[in-house]
């Protein structure tokens, strides 16, 4: 009985953290925080009107990574929006959920969809389909590797013949 708890009771373990340590590093704790914050302040930022997609990265200080006498490194963002959004509303959802980030740490890029290419017709030419300036060009590669095939099944069928 005793052997079969002992058993269970590894295998719980080990079920229940198998990938890394049984408590993580402060390290790995900062970074799961933020990369959590990151995602938040992504669909936030997303949720804005005219706003299709949103990137974020966002550098915290880590408290141990300096000594207690340093003043701690301010955090900064860096934010890609797909779409407008004013750098007020960017700035206000940015600073309320980041301590200490002032508006000159946060870099703020913004793009807007472009149209999609015209559709253009395309040239069939066997299995191929090309745009119509490249179909010459591609008979004339087509062409060559043809002779080229025609030639070397000529020189196999020489010397099969020879031998």
């Amino acid at each position: 009985m005793r052997l079969a708890l002992l058993l269970w009771l590894l295998a719980s373990v080990a079920q229940a953290d198998a990938s890394s340590r049984l408590a993580p590093t402060p390290d790995a704790l900062h970074r799961e925080r933020t990369a959590q914050l990151e995602s938040r302040l992504t669909r936030l930022l997303t949720a804005l009107p005219s706003v299709e997609h949103a990137e974020l990265a966002l550098s915290l200080p880590f408290p141990f990574a300096e000594p207690l006498d340093a003043p701690a490194s301010p955090p900064s963002a860096s934010v890609v929006l797909l779409g407008r959004a004013p750098r007020e509303d960017v700035l206000r959802i940015l600073q309320s959920a980041v301590p200490n980030l002032a508006a000159e740490r946060v870099t703020l890029l913004e793009r807007t969809a472009s149209a999609p290419p015209e559709a253009t017709s395309l040239v069939q030419i066997g299995p191929f389909r090309v745009h119509p300036s490249s179909a010459v060009s591609l008979r004339v590669w087509l062409s060559i590797s043809l002779l080229a095939n025609v030639v070397l099944a000529g020189i196999v069928l020489v010397r099969v013949r020879r031998t």
